[in-house]
């Protein structure tokens, strides 16, 4: 392999790798906002980000990171049923 032959391939790598970081950090800052918007109870613009990232982890074959975002959705809204008393046996009555 010749001298220009591997500098080119070295660059071609670069932006690859520069764009999955620079794309694992939106996805993380995106994930923050999503919890945020959770705590907050802003439920209409935790939507909007979640969709957000299911786009991204559709790019993303195999990725665990959407699973653990429903996770902490369903642990939100299971957090937020218990203090209103949703499905609690005398809310029931």
């Amino acid at each position: 392999m010749s001298l220009r032959s591997r500098t080119f391939s070295k660059r071609m790598d670069a932006p690859s790798t520069c764009a999955d970081d620079a794309s694992a950090a939106l996805r993380q800052d995106i994930e923050c906002l999503f919890a945020r918007a959770c705590a907050a109870g802003d439920l209409e613009v935790a939507e909007h980000l979640l969709t957000a990232l299911e786009v991204m982890a559709s790019r993303l074959p195999g990725s665990l990171a959407l699973d653990a975002t429903y996770r902490m959705l369903a642990c939100q809204l299971s957090d937020d049923e218990a203090a209103q008393g949703v499905g609690s046996p005398s809310s029931k009555r």
